[in-house]
């Protein structure tokens, strides 16, 4: 029996910023207040709150320019 896919979310965190506070100043230059400690959480737990984590994708979409590959990441 295989076992169901997952979403490698710390992996997805790692490629696009190199810290905790890079995510937060990246979330800031868009005004959304996320500190520090909470987006370390993020990593710890491996886990990315639904709402938080779809804001990070459309943002990084518009600084790109294009549309982001979310592939890479499933386990």
């Amino acid at each position: 029996m295989s076992t169901a896919p997952s979403f490698d979310f710390r992996a997805f965190l790692d490629a696009n910023w190199k810290s905790s506070g890079d995510v937060s100043r990246f979330l800031a230059s868009y005004a959304v207040d996320q500190r520090v400690p909470c987006v370390a959480k993020w990593r710890e737990r491996q886990s990315v709150p639904a709402q938080s984590f779809a804001l990070l994708v459309v943002l990084l979409e518009i600084e790109k320019g294009q549309p982001i590959s979310l592939s890479p990441y499933l386990k």
